[in-house]
């Protein structure tokens, strides 16, 4: 201390008062400012994500209490800058305590066990409890439409949700396509795992129940990379329910069944779970449908049948655990008998005509053209919290695929199959969690698959796919920063090497033709009189990543924008396939000259959410290089018949759109959902629009409940689908024989058919105790007005119209 310092001064004194003042006025000042902040989030149900009306929430130490309304829904404002803890209680849960600190407009989500005989476990969408996070949110298909299409395929679930549309081949087989992307480029992940299996093309619906999973999301943004980096149209997500150490018994059943095929489907699960972490589930479905009809017609060898067996057993004790599953899905799909053509002639006058060419009485009998699908899954995960922030996941499964197509064949060979595939696949992935603190978590990892695909020569075919081995490894590493003055960060990088390894017959004419005895004259293995043994062995490095940023710049507003790089190797159908495809009653050809495909995303958001409105508008851009597309070329008759000819081949395109999602509470009994989406596609290489591009289309679902029947559900929901007017030309020039006179047709494969419209009704009715919903009854019929039409997305509609009115009644037990 100096001399100085030790100097009394009365002027001294007299400062030191008057700044205290200053500071201790102006700090109050700043304090009121900074009292406008907002704690406010919804309560659901773990297990069906209904929200819970008349929870009760305490602010200490204030003592402000509020309660949740009809939707759910807790609103905290005009809080200071600090540290608060929330009391969370009702009278069929266990109460909480959660510590929030407030330093800007807080969105805190809760989870509560309500159902009074099972678990009463309280979940925070916290760190260790997290969702599958993204700079665009994900859209999750609510617990009720879930149960409604318990019977129906994934893609048909997803086309609800606007975006999103659904390639069809017939009634049985269809798959989701998401901005106009479909097979490959649209990832589909099942409790953690990628599924692996023959998606290639649109000739096979992938291959999981629904029924298995709590939760479906679709993220259309940017896909998380731990998942893979090739799926620029999106990711889905399907989750079951999460386990909680607490004894209990629960499960469920649901019987379907449709006039429309005159079938139906059972599904039964049992869960069990012990307070030592101990679990088990079992589930199981059936499915079986007879010819399922248009309007003005029987469609004849379209039913189908499926059954699916799934069980877990596992360990957990939430910083911990373990589980294996074992899964098998089997399904045997008609193929529409019109469909396949004898001679150049008949497939003129197929496409021309209003009705299909055959037309048969209805029956369940499963005939050639059919497919038969099998898919087994072995999978293991273990996880485990070394700390408060550091967590590590393991994952392994073993995946095997069977595909058989039979063809209408002479004399006995008509059971013998004439496409039979097989895939398998090992994939191990390791995965490093690290949450620093509140705002921010990073995830590394590494991943490696092993695939093996054979094609059986027994058919005495030409293989559609030829025997190969596929060898990819990958490093991915992503991080976020959670909610920071209102915004959120998030970064993602991907790696992926991808090795074929093929072996392949060619036509030397084929080889010649495409120039690949310059390009590929080292794959050559064996020469014969007319066909080449070829060992293509093809490599790829390819590069993900994600940018995105989401700011909550009102507590009721928030945008988002993304930019996604997605790069992919061409699949197996893409660079191999070579021959007829029973499902799809088409020649296929594939091009090994075909490079990796690179899309380049933007996406933006802008959403407003109150407790009376919700609504989004969400414009996208992609751009790709080497655009991987498939289109007719020409018409081969082979001694099974006249088939178009479809080619692959790459081009330079852009693929643009808008979604536009409102939601109106006009009353806590009334509440309209509307759904929109448009989009175009250009080949900019040869330009002309692309091909297989969804047009515009309009989705609303109009719910009403009843304030003297609280327990009747109704509801009303209106599909309309407009005409896609921007197409390629790709009609085929044939010379057929007619009257004894060889004359000139053009085959159209080109123009769309008109825009149709469809209306479903529906009532769901709850029975016992109304507090539980665990006994239900829904009453629906699906194109009530029975209305014409074809889909543009069907490849089936070139023959026939697509299905007519169904009555469907289902019932769910919840025990």
């Amino acid at each position: 201390m100096t001399k100085y310092s030790q100097i009394k001064s009365p002027k001294k004194k007299s400062y030191s008062f008057w700044g205290l003042l200053f500071f201790l006025m102006v700090g109050r000042v700043l304090w009121a400012q900074d009292c406008s902040f907002t704690l406010s989030g919804k309560v659901i149900d773990l297990h069906n994500d209904f929200p819970i009306e008349g929870v009760l929430l305490e602010l200490k130490p204030l003592g402000i209490s509020k309660s949740t309304d009809s939707l759910g829904n807790y609103y905290f404002e005009n809080l200071c800058f600090g540290k608060y803890e929330l009391l969370v209680s009702h009278p069929s849960c266990i109460s909480l305590r959660k510590k929030v600190l407030i330093r800007n407009h807080v969105h805190l989500p809760l989870v509560l066990e309500h159902h009074i005989d099972e678990l009463e476990e309280v979940i925070v969408f916290d760190n260790k409890q997290k969702k599958v996070r993204q700079s665009i949110g994900a859209e999750r298909i609510d617990t009720e439409r879930l149960l409604r299409s318990s019977s129906q395929d994934l893609a048909t679930v997803l086309n609800s949700i606007s975006g999103v549309s659904t390639l069809k081949t017939g009634t049985g087989i269809s798959k989701p396509m998401i901005h106009g992307m479909f097979g490959s480029r649209v990832g589909i992940v099942q409790n953690g795992m990628r599924l692996r299996d023959q998606e290639w093309g649109a000739d096979h619906s992938p291959s999981v129940d629904i029924n298995r999973f709590d939760q479906i999301e679709l993220v259309k943004g940017a896909a998380v990379l731990q998942y893979g980096g090739d799926t620029p149209g999106g990711l889905i997500i399907m989750s079951p329910a999460k386990v909680f150490p607490k004894d209990s018994l629960y499960g469920k059943l649901i019987s379907m069944g449709a006039t429309n095929g005159r079938g139906g489907s059972f599904t039964g699960q049992f869960n069990g779970i012990s307070s030592t972490g101990n679990f088990f589930k079992l589930q199981a479905s059936l499915k079986r449908f007879g010819d399922f009809e248009a309007p003005k017609y029987v469609l004849s060898n379209t039913g189908l049948k499926a059954q699916n067996f799934f069980i877990q057993v596992g360990r957990t004790k939430l910083t911990r655990g373990w589980d294996m599953s074992y899964s098998y899905f089997s399904n045997q799909i008609g193929i529409l008998r019109a469909a396949h053509i004898g001679n150049l002639t008949d497939l003129a006058r197929a496409l021309e005509s209003e009705t299909p060419l055959r037309i048969n009485p209805f029956t369940y009998t499963l005939r050639a053209p059919q497919q038969k699908s099998r898919h087994q899954t072995l999978a293991f995960h273990v996880f485990q919290w070394f700390s408060e922030f550091v967590k590590l996941r393991l994952d392994y499964n073993f995946q095997q695929n069977n595909r058989l197509e039979f063809d209408v064949r002479r004399g006995d060979r008509t059971n013998q199959a004439a496409v039979d595939l097989r895939l398998r696949g090992h994939e191990l992935t390791t995965k490093l969690t690290w949450v620093p603190n509140s705002f921010w978590d990073f995830n590394f990892g590494i991943s490696g698959l092993l695939q093996d695909h054979f094609a059986n020569p027994a058919t005495g075919v030409k293989r559609l796919i030829p025997d190969y081995l596929k060898y990819q490894t990958a490093a991915f590493a992503t991080v976020s920063q959670k909610y920071f003055k209102n915004l959120n960060l998030e970064m993602g990088l991907r790696w992926e090497y991808v090795f074929w390894d093929a072996q392949k017959y060619y036509d030397k004419s084929l080889w010649q033709e495409r120039n690949y005895e310059v390009s590929y004259a080292q794959f050559v293995k064996q020469e014969f009189n007319t066909q080449l043994l070829v060992q293509p062995q093809l490599a790829y490095s390819n590069w993900a990543y994600h940018l995105g940023a989401t700011l909550q710049w009102q507590p009721k507003w928030k945008s988002a924008l993304s930019l996604i790089q997605s790069q992919r190797a061409p699949n197996a159908a893409e660079l191999f396939s070579d021959g007829l495809h029973h499902s799809l009653a088409t020649v296929e050809q594939g091009r090994l000259n075909l490079e990796n495909e690179t899309a380049r995303k933007l996406f933006f958001e802008t959403a407003y959410k109150d407790n009376a409105l919700e609504w989004s508008v969400s414009p996208h851009f992609t751009h790709v290089l080497n655009y991987i597309y498939v289109a007719p070329l020409a018409i081969k008759q082979t001694i099974r018949g006249a088939f178009p000819v479809w080619e692959y081949n790459a081009t330079t395109a852009t693929i643009w759109g808008i979604d536009t999602d409102v939601i109106v509470q006009f009353t806590d009994q009334f509440r309209l959902t509307t759904r929109a989406s448009w989009l175009r596609g250009r080949d900019l290489d040869q330009e002309q629009d692309l091909i297989n591009i969804p047009p515009w289309k309009l989705f609303q679902n109009w719910s009403f409940k009843p304030n003297n029947w609280k327990r009747v559900n109704l509801f009303i929901e209106v599909d309309v689908v407009g005409q896609q007017n921007h197409y390629p030309n790709n009609n085929i020039n044939i010379t057929v024989l007619s009257e004894g006179e060889l004359v000139e047709r053009i085959l159209d494969l080109s123009t769309p058919p008109p825009a149709f419209s469809t209306i479903d009704f529906g009532v769901s009715i709850f029975l016992g105790n109304l507090l539980t919903e665990r006994n239900k009854i829904i009453i629906s019929c699906s194109n009530i007005l029975n209305t014409t039409y074809r889909d543009y997305l069907d490849r089936m509609r070139f023959y026939a119209d697509a299905r007519g009115r169904s009555f469907q009644m289902l019932w769910t037990y919840k025990f």
